[in-house]
């Protein structure tokens, strides 16, 4: 990598997702509340909330990405964001006996 972006990122298309997904168990889930996470940085949104209901575990992360373009002064706040996202969307669940 360049140790600084020369150039302008441009994001052509805008991201819009959500992502839900359900866990469900013949017994509860053990589970403690968990706060949402959030992400932002300017336009750009990461949120991620996990919730439990008895024998259900749902967990839903939704990420917006703008589209246009980002300066070369912005991106490393950007590039910050996006590692931020990237490790914030790995999840990683333990369910004991």
């Amino acid at each position: 990598p360049l140790p600084e972006r020369a150039l302008p990122l441009y994001i052509s298309l805008p991201t819009d997702q959500r992502v839900e997904w359900v866990l469900e168990s013949d017994r509860d889930f053990g589970c403690p509340p968990a706060a949402p996470l959030a992400r932002v940085h300017g336009p750009h949104r990461f949120t991620r909330t996990v919730a439990c209901d008895g024998d259900d575990l749902r967990v839903i992360s939704e990420v917006r990405v703008a589209g246009g373009e980002i300066a070369p002064a912005d991106y490393p706040a950007f590039a910050r964001w996006a590692r931020q996202v990237d490790e914030a969307e790995r999840l990683r669940l333990v369910i004991a006996p």
